[in-house]
């Protein structure tokens, strides 16, 4: 009976070692997301697990940063990036650039530490067209479709509820 009871924690040790180590192995490759040809959509690469300023050069490397569109300087504080570009970056068009954040939001959130990114352009943070600041940016944020262009269309059913009269309840429309 001992002998039987050996044999199972052994096979539950090598399970459990198995298993962590194929968790690690997830951990030490992360994807570096670029603009592709057309600028209408996302692609991806796969490589080591690298700090912020290796993937930086690596974004330049895949031109999602470019001499033009570059940062100039950053900073951690706890778990938020801060990216400082330059004034350039506003001469992007609208649909580049929310690609060109994506982009890079959802490629640097893959660094350890590092669960929000926040843009600024010179010293102040990038705001939208009404002049709020976007604020700390998650991957979560960008919708990913990768391989669909951003000029794609994509169809889904919506169940719409409403508040009854009340105001206490919502009804299915």
């Amino acid at each position: 009976m001992k002998k039987k009871i050996s044999i199972f924690l052994g096979f539950v040790l090598c399970v459990l070692l198995c298993a962590c180590g194929t968790q690690k192995q997830a951990n030490e490759e992360m994807h570096v997301y670029y603009l592709n040809a057309d600028k209408n959509a996302l692609r991806e690469e796969t490589y080591p697990m690298m700090d912020v300023e290796e993937t930086l050069k690596k974004l330049e490397f895949h031109e999602v940063l470019t001499s033009e569109i570059r940062v100039d300087s950053f900073s951690r504080e706890q778990t938020n990036l801060e990216l400082h570009f330059t004034t350039d970056y506003y001469a992007l068009d609208k649909s580049t650039e929310v690609l060109t954040r994506a982009a890079i939001v959802q490629t640097l959130t893959q660094i350890e530490g590092v669960q929000f990114v926040t843009f600024y352009v010179e010293e102040n943070e990038l705001s939208d067209k009404s002049g709020r600041p976007i604020g700390p940016m998650r991957a979560e944020d960008f919708v990913q479709g990768m391989g669909s262009s951003i000029d794609s269309y994509q169809t889904v059913d919506l169940t719409l509820c409403f508040a009854d009269k009340d105001g206490t309840h919502l009804k299915k429309k």
